[in-house]
C-alpha cells in the first residue's frame, strides 16, 4: 500500500489542481508504460498553459518515496 498526501504535494508544487497528476505519476511506476508515453498523454490532454506544471507534478509522483 502506498500512502500519499497528494494535496500537500500539489500545494508544495504550487497548484492544488495537479494532485491527480501526482497520483498518476505514482501509479505509473507500477504499470509497464514508458514514462515518455505518459508525458505525451499529458501534453495531448491538458491545457497548453498548464502542461509544464502537470509534467512537473507527474515527475513528483513518479519520484515519490513512501519513506517520507
Amino acid at each position: 500500500m502506498i500512502t500519499l498526501d497528494a494535496e500537500k504535494e500539489a500545494k508544495s508544487a504550487g497548484n492544488i489542481k495537479v494532485a491527480n497528476t501526482i497520483m498518476i505519476g505514482v501509479l505509473s511506476k507500477y504499470l509497464h508504460i514508458r514514462t515518455e508515453t505518459w508525458k505525451n498523454i499529458l501534453r495531448e490532454n491538458v491545457p497548453a498553459k498548464s502542461i509544464d506544471e502537470n509534467i512537473k507534478a507527474f515527475e513528483i509522483g513518479r519520484n515519490y518515496s513512501n519513506n517520507k
